[in-house]
């Protein structure tokens, strides 16, 4: 049945996987057809040809934003695609991108950051050249308004970097490395992970810190952030739990932990995200899987 199917096919393919599930003797329970089975509307499949260390769909849902290459800053490659169609309508050499696609942000063999406004593929603002003392870049994010850039430098730097007037801020207060990055929905507040086991919060105008950091009570650490759409809470992964965990952001409180399908994972979880209307988080993990969990009580939905 599925002979000749090859990698990166399209939604005949997934057909095939789906009828061969039907009339099979024994049916395959595993998660892959599962999923399928769960979402027979699934349309396309993209070989984008690159390994994707990020995706998105823009905020109006009419693009797919995609980074691709081999995760070095100066090789990489910003694709759109039409939301409808899947055909590519735009590439930049660039890193990552804004969440309405409006801008995207490169950085060449001299080691400079440059935005790069992505109707006209013209710079916005100045390029700012990360700081001198620092190592490579860690983390880093755009503003939800695209105004402002943070990003994480080896091996505890941190700066907020407004684009257009080029005034860069250093932000203080890690004895330890940075390992992650999020803007709150707002735009107002930064939140940070470091790997001294910390949560911080920070003010996205000034650069200053707001509250004491919120203490993750192990020797644990998160790379991977999300904040609710109403800032409340904020989900991380954990470096050596391998689970993911939400926190209240106002009171630094641990409300609660995903134990069942940390004890599942083989592999460090490295993403988190939330859905638009605040009931879903979904998770990546090295072991190739996705897991969706309730954003409530961080139990595990379905198979991965």
């Amino acid at each position: 049945m599925l002979a000749n199917v090859h990698e990166g096919g399209d939604v005949r393919a997934i057909n095939q996987i789906l009828a061969a599930q039907k009339i099979a003797a024994k049916p395959d329970e595993g998660a892959l057809l599962n999923a399928l089975q769960a979402t027979p509307d699934q349309l396309k499949i993209i070989d984008t040809g690159a390994v994707v260390h990020r995706a998105a769909v823009s905020t109006d849902g009419q693009r797919i934003m995609s980074a691709s290459g081999t995760r070095s800053f100066n090789d990489s490659t910003v694709t759109f695609r039409d939301a409808g169609t899947g055909l590519v309508t735009a590439t930049f050499p660039a890193f990552t991108f804004s969440a309405d696609g409006s801008r995207v942000l490169s950085f060449t063999d001299d080691r400079t950051l440059q935005v790069r406004d992505t109707r006209t593929g013209q710079p916005v603002g100045p390029a700012t050249v990360p700081n001198k003392d620092g190592g490579s870049l860690m983390d880093l994010e755009f503003s939800p308004d695209s105004r402002k850039i943070v990003f994480a430098q080896y091996p505890a730097l941190l700066h907020l970097w407004d684009i257009e007037s080029g005034k860069v801020i250093q932000m203080t207060g890690f004895s330890e490395g940075i390992s992650g990055v999020a803007f709150v929905p707002d735009g107002r507040r930064v939140v940070t992970s470091g790997y001294d086991g910390s949560i911080r919060v920070w003010d996205a105008e000034s650069g200053l810190q707001l509250s004491q950091p919120i203490s993750m009570k192990d020797p644990d650490s998160a790379s991977a952030l999300a904040v609710s759409k109403d800032g409340r809470r904020l989900i991380t992964d954990g470096e050596l739990s391998n689970g993911i965990r939400i926190w209240d952001l106002e009171t630094g409180h641990l409300i609660a932990h995903g134990e069942e399908h940390a004890a599942k994972f083989q592999n460090y979880v490295r993403s988190v995200a939330v859905s638009r209307d605040g009931r879903r988080i979904v998770s990546g993990s090295m072991d190739h899987t996705i897991q969706i969990y309730d954003a409530e009580t961080a139990v595990p939905i379905g198979a991965r």
